[in-house]
């Protein structure tokens, strides 16, 4: 009987997921051990193991591959989604500002209000691009995450 290992490093609190998830693809725990990664972080180390003489062995290899490339590429998007930080805010109206720019001469307030108002039609422009490229890879993360649902519940009905 022929098998297959695989190792898989994951937070605690993601154990019982993983497992869950790699039993639905056929693997079967072998090993649970806790370690911790190059980053000092507490991490558990998962040893699979599968049968490839079990029955439907290459579709479930294949869906099993499938799904871990969207894996892979639904924790690309949320890195692309950590590293646009925060939404840009508008600028608030700073009445002191104002009032001193008024109190030294119409022309500085005058000044303070262009200037107020192109800075902020800028960052509205900012934060509406902001806004569409985040929704964009939140759906495009949905869609993902659907997809491996889909597979792992079509992987279980071969088992």
């Amino acid at each position: 009987m022929a098998k297959e290992t695989t190792t898989r490093g994951v937070y605690p609190s993601n154990e019982a997921y993983t497992i869950e998830e790699y039993e639905g693809f056929g693997w079967q725990v072998e090993s649970s051990q806790l370690t911790v990664n190059n980053a000092g972080e507490t991490i558990v180390r998962l040893v699979f193991s599968r049968d490839k003489d079990m029955k439907n062995y290459s579709e479930l290899r294949w869906k099993f591959d499938l799904y871990m490339e969207k894996e892979e590429e639904m924790k690309a998007i949320a890195r692309q989604q950590d590293q646009m930080g925060e939404e840009p805010t508008k600028l608030q109206f700073n009445i002191i500002t104002a009032i001193m720019s008024f109190i030294f001469g119409g022309v500085g307030f005058i000044f303070y209000i262009i200037a107020f108002s192109l800075k902020n039609k800028r960052i509205k422009r900012e934060i509406a691009e902001y806004r569409k490229t985040y929704n964009l890879l939140q759906k495009k993360f949905e869609n993902l995450d659907n997809e491996c649902e889909q597979l792992l519940v079509e992987a279980k009905t071969l088992l």
